[in-house]
């Protein structure tokens, strides 16, 4: 649609547009870096809202309880689910974001939420990041460190964002309470890390668009994904 209304490509989304082939997928999050890599994997977690619901097996995780919008109740309306436990259990659970507001979320956050980047290679690692005045700063971390951002265009242009926490070398989170001397860290993300995150992001914002244009995710009505299925968390249609 973007190329019919243009009438032209726009090489870089084109670059980074991915295709249908599971390579594509990846295995977490910021792997890839592909708008298709954002617009499947935002079934499989959300890195926004970590909602999770307690059952007698434990937490579990809901990924798509924030892909829901009932447009006549406004933008900032919240999701409400009904689901039945356990085939016994009738149950509201909520109140969830929205899709709309999940949306403005990725693409406005202004630091809202913590973008988890797990580079997955080794245990221990130490980047280093560049800092707005030149200077370099490194962090040694462990699982996963978090950026924080103000605006999509602002990160894509500009690489600014800021180091709020990581994991230590013991599993522990370490954030500005912990480590106020250092966190929370402004530095300017390559060009690199940069395509790992936008691409993705606007993958995943296409993905909640498409959502939001089919009348079950209008309307909210609640619909039970695989990943329910298997924990007989079932969602109660009537």
């Amino acid at each position: 649609m973007l190329r019919m209304t243009l009438r032209a490509d726009i090489p870089e989304i084109r670059e980074h547009l991915g295709t249908m082939d599971p390579w594509y997928r990846g295995d977490r999050p910021w792997q890839r870096g592909f708008i298709t890599t954002g617009a499947w994997r935002e079934d499989e977690e959300n890195v926004v809202n970590p909602y999770s619901i307690w059952l007698p097996t434990g937490a579990i995780p809901l990924p798509t309880v924030d892909h829901f919008w009932d447009a006549d109740r406004g933008d900032a309306s919240e999701n409400w689910l009904r689901v039945l436990i356990q085939n016994q259990h009738r149950k509201t659970i909520g109140p969830y974001m929205n899709a709309y507001k999940k949306i403005i979320a990725y693409a406005y956050p202004n630091r809202s939420w913590i973008l988890k980047y797990a580079p997955g290679t080794s245990n221990i690692y130490q980047y280093d990041f560049r800092r707005p005045d030149g200077s370099i700063v490194t962090f040694t971390f462990s699982i996963a460190i978090g950026f924080e951002y103000n605006s999509l265009v602002e990160l894509y242009k500009t690489g600014r964002a800021w180091v709020v926490g990581y994991y230590d070398v013991t599993g522990r989170w370490i954030n500005t309470d912990i480590r106020p001397d250092i966190l929370p860290c402004e530095v300017i993300l390559t060009k690199a890390y940069r395509d790992k995150f936008v691409w993705e992001i606007l993958g995943r914002m296409c993905h909640l668009l498409g959502d939001i244009s089919v009348p079950a995710y209008a309307h909210v009505d609640e619909h039970a994904s695989r990943k329910f299925l298997v924990f007989k968390l079932v969602l109660d249609l009537t």
